[in-house]
Order: C-alpha cells, then sequence, then structure tokens
C-alpha cells in the first residue's frame, strides 16, 4: 500500500494504540475532496478508501481497545451549496463530522440541511455548532475541561453510551454484521423475522458459514429468506391479492394473518372475503356498479379491458350470487399477468414486512415501487433497508 494512503495510515494508528504507548491522540489526514466536476465518480473513491481505511482499523486494532477507542472526522473548512464558476463549491461555514466507535451513540445529530433555505452567501443553514463536537469529546472522551483548552462553554450532545473501556449493554455499531454482534446472531434474527420461529441449528450454522467465509453478503443471505417457501412463496400472492382488492398496502397485522392463514390451508378465495370486508375495498372498487366493477378489476390487475365473453360471464356469476367480487379478484390476481405487473410493489411490500415489520408509508411506498421498477434490485432494496437507522433501532436495549 502506498505510505500516505488512508489505509496505511489508520492500520498504523491501530498498531500504535496496539503497542500501548500512552498516547491519547492520533492525527491523520485525507484530501483531495475538491472534485469540482468530477464529484460523482472522484468522491465516490475517497469514500470507498475511507471505508476501507476504517475496516482495515478495526481488523488491525486488537479487540480490547474496541471500546477504549473513537475516530472522529473533520476538515479545517466545510462548503457552501451553490457551485461556482470553476464548478465547484466556495469554502463555505457547514459541513459534516462523522465519529465513529462501539462506544459512541450513533445517529443523526442536527438537521438536515435545507438547500432552498441557503444563507445569503450560499451556505446552507447550521444546526449545531462544530464546537459543540469538539467539547463533548473532550469532556465525555478525553476527560478534559472544554472551558480551559477551547476558552469557551459550549453544549455536550451526548455522544457516548460510556466512557472509554466501559462495557455498556447496546446496539452494535461496529463490525461486519452491525447490528448484530456476529454473522450467527444476524441470521437468527432472520429465522425470527421471515419465519416466524427460531433457527435450527444447522441451518444458522449453515448460512453463518457462508457469510463468514464471504460466500453470500448479508443482502444475498436476506433475499433468501425473503423468496423462501415459508415467507415469501407463501406471502406474495396474498400480497399480491391485496393489493388489487385495496389499491394500497394492506395493514401490517392483516398481512400477517392472511398469510398465516393462508400457510395453514385457508384458500385465497376465504382469504378475498376478508380483504373486500376492508373499508378501503368498500369505498373504492366494492362501491362500484357489477359492470363497471368488471372493467375496473380487469385494468388494475392485469392492465387491460375485459373480453366481451368474460366481462358477461363476471357479471353473470356475481349478480346470481355464485361468485364474489373476490372470487373475480383472485382469478386475476392469480395470473402471469398479475404476477408481473405486481412484483415491484409485492417484493416492497414483503421487504417491510419481513426487515422493518410494518406497513409501508406512502412517501416511502412511492419511492421504493418507483426505484424497483426502474431497475434497482430487489438484494439492493434489502441492503438499503438493512443499513438504514429504522432497521437498527429495532435492536436498541
Amino acid at each position: 500500500l502506498p505510505n500516505d494512503s488512508l489505509v496505511s495510515q489508520l492500520t498504523l494508528a491501530a498498531r500504535l494504540i496496539n503497542a500501548d504507548l500512552g498516547v491519547r491522540v492520533l492525527n491523520t489526514s485525507f484530501g483531495s475532496f475538491d472534485t469540482h466536476d468530477k464529484q460523482l465518480t472522484e468522491q465516490a473513491a475517497l469514500l470507498t478508501e475511507l471505508d476501507a481505511a476504517i475496516d482495515a482499523f478495526y481488523a488491525t486494532l486488537h479487540p480490547s481497545w474496541s471500546r477504549r477507542v473513537a475516530i472522529l472526522t473533520f476538515s479545517e473548512f466545510g462548503r457552501r451549496a451553490r457551485a461556482n464558476a470553476s464548478l465547484g463549491t466556495d469554502h463555505g461555514n457547514s459541513s459534516n463530522l462523522l465519529l465513529i466507535g462501539d462506544n459512541v451513540k450513533g445517529g443523526f445529530y442536527g438537521k438536515a440541511p435545507d438547500l432552498t433555505k441557503l444563507t445569503s452567501r450560499g451556505d446552507p443553514p447550521m444546526s449545531v455548532d462544530f464546537r459543540s463536537v469538539y467539547a463533548s469529546v473532550l469532556a465525555s472522551w478525553l476527560d478534559a475541561d472544554p472551558v480551559e483548552v477551547m476558552g469557551g462553554s459550549f453544549e455536550d450532545l451526548g455522544l457516548f453510551k460510556g466512557s472509554p473501556g466501559e462495557e455498556v449493554v447496546g446496539p452494535i455499531t461496529t463490525g461486519p454484521w452491525v447490528p448484530f454482534a456476529t454473522a450467527a446472531d444476524l441470521v437468527r434474527q432472520q429465522y425470527r423475522d421471515f419465519l416466524g420461529r427460531e433457527g435450527d441449528p444447522s441451518g444458522v450454522s449453515y448460512w453463518a458459514s457462508r457469510l463468514e467465509r464471504r460466500v453470500e453478503t448479508v443482502s444475498s443471505v436476506v433475499a433468501k429468506f425473503l423468496d423462501s417457501p415459508e415467507f415469501g412463496r407463501a406471502m406474495a400472492p396474498v400480497a399480491r391479492l391485496a393489493l388489487a382488492a385495496l389499491d394500497a398496502p394492506p395493514e401490517f397485522v392483516d398481512l400477517q394473518s392472511w398469510t398465516a392463514a393462508s400457510k395453514g390451508g385457508t384458500s385465497l378465495h376465504d382469504i378475498a372475503d376478508e380483504v373486500t370486508a376492508k373499508a378501503a375495498f368498500a369505498s373504492g372498487l366494492g362501491a362500484l356498479a357489477t359492470g363497471p366493477f368488471v372493467d375496473a378489476a380487469y385494468r388494475r390487475v392485469v392492465g387491460r379491458a375485459p373480453s366481451s365473453s368474460a366481462r358477461s360471464m363476471w357479471i353473470a356469476r356475481i349478480d346470481g350470487a355464485t361468485h364474489t367480487r373476490g372470487d373475480l379478484l383472485v382469478a386475476l390476481a392469480t395470473t402471469p399477468d398479475a404476477e408481473r405487473r405486481y412484483q415491484a410493489r409485492v417484493n416492497v411490500l414483503m421487504t417491510y414486512a419481513g426487515l422493518l415489520q410494518r406497513k409501508p408509508d406512502p412517501s416511502g411506498w412511492a419511492y421504493w415501487v418507483a426505484k424497483v421498477e426502474g431497475g434497482t434490485s430487489v438484494q439492493r432494496l434489502i441492503a438499503q433497508f438493512f443499513a438504514s437507522s429504522e432497521y437498527r433501532r429495532r435492536f436498541d436495549p
């Protein structure tokens, strides 16, 4: 590795810490962020190197130091948001800092910048004084007096769960299996979330081994659970029926209940009776007269109008009480056309159900359905959900 690479610098820093020389603060430098019009490619490469360097640091650091070390990023200046004449951005007042470590209280501090409300100089509005970050590290981590060091008093942001070396029960914030301590812990949680049971020892061992040997990624393993006979293949037909009837995601408890009923042998036709009893159906498709209902159901579920013979048949069946409106929805929702038409929506709904254990919110639903319909893979969707703060908060004590 180049001697001045960040990977080399942080590897050396970890070795110096392991040597226990009494050094309290080590500094490394990492530049070249003035990327101008090459921001898209060059920043991605820089952040990839930063990620690799942090991985190298923790891979080198002896485990006995893991709760006694924190990494803080900082810069001598911020940036404005608006591009200048050279397609870069001028020095500004706002920036971001990262604080990393096992005893760091993870989360987002401050407010996301509103780019529609820039200052007169073009700066995003600042919500946290950077000196408060330094003061918090000095007081809570280095046991120093911020007033003496910085010449003033600044807010303690409460960035740490405990002091250096203190073993604090809390969410895992570092390592390859975050928010889990081990690959086996990660796998066990997927059994609980997706299959509703504790994992059998051989299954847990099998999937954990594949993760540890890098045969599988986290998202590929979760995708296997998502598409398993016990979860995805049982839930998908129910989810498609519910989406067809309600034109919106069902409540999480309803989706769970209907899927469990289907796995227990209840037919989709019987489940359709429960789905069509919902207020969302009654105020939508259910409010239409029979003929318009048949037309609307075909257009919604398979994307086309019914043939004249099919239309006449279903009107006669429904009006003659030999079939229900739910029966038509089942017939349409189980066709290959409906499977293709609803594939993205079903995958997004099941990912919410499995990983976040809830019904999608309207904005998240619209965003992720559009992304998946636009080509985002299910594994990429899983990776985004798995890395989200909402998912990690599920495992906070």
